[in-house]
């Protein structure tokens, strides 16, 4: 909380964007590069201690380190995690629901999320 208002961090991922994971490895090689500087560097605060390495942010996302960004070091009170369907990109489709689950573990009642549908596998999306 900030204050009296409720704070609620409404754009979370947990990327993976590790190259094991690259599913066509030109496309995500490209996505990869550019998320770092455009993303993480970009829209952090300008405190060096909250600043990842590249090769931190990179690798398959820490649940335990993304609850205690989200819930220990900032003001959120509430996460809303996107899982993302770039599954022509990455594996896991380059933000995994499975890491916003593993945080909501971390954190009961405090995470919400967006799931990801890949549009051209109607059964499953449907499901």
């Amino acid at each position: 909380m900030i204050e009296d208002a409720f704070v609620i961090d409404a754009v979370t991922h947990g990327y993976n964007l590790d190259p094991s994971n690259f599913q066509a490895t030109a496309a995500a090689k490209k996505f990869a590069a550019i998320a770092y500087p455009q993303l993480h560097r970009a829209l952090s605060p300008p405190d060096s201690r909250y600043v990842l390495s590249e090769e931190q942010f990179v690798r398959r996302c820490d649940p335990e380190l993304l609850a205690s960004c989200l819930f220990d070091e900032s003001q959120t009170d509430i996460g809303v995690y996107h899982a993302t369907p770039l599954y022509g990109f990455f594996k896991d489709g380059g933000s995994p629901i499975s890491i916003g689950k593993a945080v909501s573990a971390l954190a009961p009642g405090r995470m919400l999320f967006y799931g990801a549908v890949h549009p051209f596998d109607t059964a499953r999306a449907i499901d």
